[in-house]
């Protein structure tokens, strides 16, 4: 028996067994062998400096927009996908996990055929002035795209 399947026959020792493991069953896998913690929060540790300035940070932005009623900004120039923004900080010195939507906090990514159009035009009257604002992408109206939009 190679290394491999050796390491592969014993990978899953302790688990219960079921239908994961013939199929992809996440669910099953879990109702197999979850095991519900039943004590207190002393275990928790509280938040770090470093994560209470960044929290603070964001926070900022959150302020502005529930003030607004707007998103603080957005992403005109770049069709959101997977692989369109690089990773993005709030402040990269503090932080040990990155990847942000986009570049920014609270810069939205736009979907310019999806739910996204939606959301620019709820905010039209509070970026008149903003020269950025989308011009050439226009939401599509079809009766599928309708469904979309709620």
């Amino acid at each position: 028996m190679s290394e491999l399947n050796e390491k592969l026959a014993t990978a899953w020792e302790g688990f219960t067994k079921g239908d994961w493991q013939n199929e992809v069953n996440v669910r099953d896998f879990i109702q197999k062998n979850y095991t519900p913690y039943e004590g207190d929060e002393s275990f928790l540790a509280g938040a770090t400096e470093a994560t209470t300035t960044l929290w603070d940070k964001v926070m900022e932005g959150v302020k502005l927009e529930n003030r607004t009623h707007a998103p603080v900004d957005f992403d005109t120039a770049v069709a959101s996908t997977i692989t369109s923004h690089d990773a993005g900080y709030i402040n990269k010195q503090l932080e040990k996990i990155v990847g942000l939507q986009t570049e920014a906090p609270l810069k939205r990514a736009l979907i310019p055929f999806g739910p996204s159009v939606f959301q620019i035009t709820r905010f039209t009257d509070r970026y008149q002035n903003d020269r950025r604002f989308l011009q050439s992408v226009q939401p599509r109206t079809g009766p599928d795209d309708q469904k979309n939009l709620h």
